[in-house]
């Protein structure tokens, strides 16, 4: 357990001592080995951070700290394009040129594709992208989807809980779509894996440019 530099151990209930802590939440004697491995896979293909290092808040809760000054200006990281996962690696899936085909009204296209890649690969332990996924919070129940009706009761006369109920849904149905016309999808996500897949890939995708192309 980490300490605070006068000997005392910070109360891991708030967000901000575990930001402090970098190891509040559950435990997993495993994750720093994960952390590591995932950092030697990045850098064993060219990635660049020199100054940055990875950090687990919580079970949730990822983060990147600086480890030395940056100064304006300065590169802090740099990622090749084979250690990304876009929309088009989506796509080119077997589910992924299904649901082209079918044309299909999706709330969150590029976010689905970007799902679909990461729900079948990371079935394959053989996967390049293995080291990444290891390092996912297998939970997220800290994202409005998830949470349980005394959660939400909280919210009681609030407009956020009407656009909870909408992204909810929102996301069922394109999981249901999706099954309609590729039914081997419920064989390898439930609708729970399904909405887990879209809360991370849009609290962790971006967009860029790639051959003229902008993707995600």
């Amino acid at each position: 357990m980490a300490s605070f530099e006068d000997g005392t151990t910070p109360d891991i209930g708030s967000d901000r001592s575990k930001f402090e802590a970098c190891d509040g939440g559950d435990h997993d004697p495993l994750y720093n080995d994960k952390i590591k491995i995932f950092e030697e896979w990045l850098l064993s293909h060219g990635s660049k951070f020199p100054k940055l290092t990875m950090q687990k808040y919580d079970s949730e809760v990822r983060g990147v700290h600086a480890t030395e000054d940056i100064v304006e200006d300065e590169s802090i990281v740099s990622i090749p394009l084979e250690c990304l996962i876009t929309v088009e690696m989506g796509k080119a899936t077997e589910v992924g040129r299904a649901v082209l085909a079918a044309d299909i009204d999706m709330d969150a296209p590029k976010h689905v594709y970007l799902m679909l890649f990461m729900l079948i690969d990371r079935q394959n332990p053989a996967s390049f992208f293995k080291p990444y996924y290891d390092i996912l919070p297998p939970t997220l129940s800290n994202m409005p989807i998830f949470w349980n009706e005394e959660e939400l009761a909280l919210l009681r006369g609030s407009y956020l809980l009407e656009q909870i109920d909408e992204r909810n849904q929102a996301i069922e149905n394109d999981y249901r779509a999706i099954c309609d016309i590729f039914p081997a999808l419920a064989d390898v996500a439930s609708l729970d894996d399904f909405k887990w897949a879209r809360m991370c890939v849009c609290s962790r995708n971006f967009g860029i440019i790639v051959d003229g192309i902008r993707t995600s």
